[in-house]
């Protein structure tokens, strides 16, 4: 199943209908965390049909109820039959009923340059007044604090040998807003990898987010003024390789090929969506040397926005060999973006089952290849365990 199917197209305005055959139930997050029918996918879309043959009973409160509880992690869409994209159904219900929390989450997300260093030291400097632990202090601000945390993973892979190079000898790397924002360090290994492996980066665009998360809350004007500034500056760039090592971000950039409006041309529009490539899946072919110590048990989390095959994974699996184990219970992290201000507790119930799965490994470090991924499991994660973006593996 191709990424280009598991992306709505915003242009055609047609809805494959739900037969309510129940795939959904089996890869649903919040189904599997809650045994909630009204949480499902399929209670989703239940309900907004019945809201559309009776219009009058849909109210802001109901509405605000049936977008608030929703992942948007895109598992739903992927094994559904029909095509039918129950996030973007959320998505625009979000938007005809906005409330507080769409504020808000437009806001954070359009000034993460200054408010997510700012808030996160803040977040830091205020966990030791409160105490370890402490039960006063909200998930959110816990999840703040540990973003403000130096590296904790120390490299132990130096790059030795590169892959034959098959692509345009110019790239651009898009971070994405944490990375561009706080995380910077994972901007500057990309960019180092890329060299090493022939790859020319000197240009260093100032990105909008990918819009994914904007358009996921039902902001569609911030939404579309991103993905619109983004293709600009990839015009500006020279319409070279476009590299994410940001599995949600890399989900948000394929999706504008959908969206004919962004590009002069369906010409342009093929060449951006050839361009867009996962580093990891540059990488592939790399050998290594250990530079270091490596951690005693290295489990990774594998995304729910991770492109078909997910190359991050087959890149780690080359590189760390039998160190690698990816457990098969682990699930969605929980972060849920919007979530995180609508419906705390269920991103928590769902983090918990996560985190449930991974521990069944033992990790004493846990990559993964998403920065909101990140976020959520570096801000959860049980005393003792280390969560690294897959970067931070490299001795650069």
């Amino acid at each position: 199943m191709t990424q280009e199917k598991n992306v709505q197209s915003q242009d055609t305005g047609t809805d494959p209908q739900c037969i309510q055959c129940g795939r959904c139930l089996e890869v649903c997050p919040l189904f599997s965390a809650t045994q909630k029918e009204e949480l499902s996918p399929r209670g989703r879309m239940l309900l907004l049909e019945r809201f559309a043959e009776t219009p009058e009973l849909f109210s802001e409160k109901k509405a605000a109820s049936l977008a608030a509880s929703c992942l948007t992690c895109g598992r739903c869409h992927k094994a559904c039959p029909r095509n039918v994209d129950v996030p973007h159904a959320v998505a625009r219900v979000r938007a005809e009923h906005a409330g507080i929390a769409r504020r808000l989450w437009k806001v954070w997300i359009e000034s993460s340059a200054l408010s997510w260093p700012l808030f996160s030291r803040m977040a830091k400097l205020a966990a030791p007044v409160c105490g370890k632990g402490d039960s006063r202090i909200p998930s959110s601000a816990k999840k703040l604090a540990a973003l403000a945390e130096p590296r904790k993973l120390a490299g132990f892979l130096r790059p030795e040998s590169a892959p034959a190079c098959q692509y345009d000898r110019k790239a651009v790397v898009f971070p994405g807003c944490l990375a561009q924002a706080v995380t910077r360090r994972w901007t500057s290994s990309a960019e180092k990898l890329l060299e090493f492996l022939g790859f020319e980066t000197a240009v260093r665009p100032k990105w909008d987010c990918c819009g994914a998360s904007l358009g996921h809350a039902g902001a569609e004007a911030a939404q579309k003024n991103a993905r619109a500034h983004n293709v600009e500056l990839w015009r500006e760039a020279g319409e070279h390789l476009l590299v994410t090592f940001c599995a949600s971000c890399h989900a948000g950039l394929a999706a504008y090929a959908t969206c004919s409006s962004l590009f002069r041309d369906r010409a342009e529009a093929e060449r951006f969506a050839e361009s867009l490539l996962p580093l990891s899946s540059l990488c592939q072919g790399m050998s290594v040397e250990q530079s270091g110590d490596m951690p005693s048990s290295l489990v990774y989390h594998h995304p729910c926005h991770a492109p078909d095959g997910d190359p991050d994974a087959v890149l780690l699996h080359d590189l760390l060999g039998q160190s690698f184990r990816q457990p098969d219970a682990a699930e969605c992290c929980g972060m849920g973006g919007i979530l995180q201000l609508t419906a705390p507790e269920l991103s928590a119930t769902v983090g918990k089952r996560c985190w449930e799965g991974l521990l069944q490994e033992s990790p004493s470090c846990v990559l993964t290849g998403c920065s909101g991924c990140y976020s959520q499991l570096a801000g959860t994660a049980p005393e003792g365990v280390t969560v690294a973006h897959w970067l931070d593996m490299f001795d650069l």
